[in-house]
């Protein structure tokens, strides 16, 4: 039996396929868990938080630096 929606369309041709959605979480996922055993097996410099900042502000002050060639030129 198959029920009408106001469109006149049957409900079974409104239902997605979520098999393919399904798939991409899964790889997703799977790619995700494979980064974290390369990141935890090779080690990372980016796990300290100090090389995270100094890195954080060296790209601020590369940016600055950029940003106020810029300015001069115009």
């Amino acid at each position: 039996m198959f029920w009408q929606q106001g469109t006149g369309l049957s409900l079974r041709r409104n239902v997605m396929n979520t098999l393919p959605l399904i798939r991409s979480h899964i790889k997703r996922a799977d790619r995700i868990h494979k980064a974290q055993l390369i990141a935890t097996s090779h080690g990372s410099k980016f796990h300290d938080q100090s090389a995270l900042n100094a890195n954080s502000a060296a790209r601020k002050e590369k940016a600055k630096r950029l940003l106020n060639a810029q300015l001069m030129a115009s």
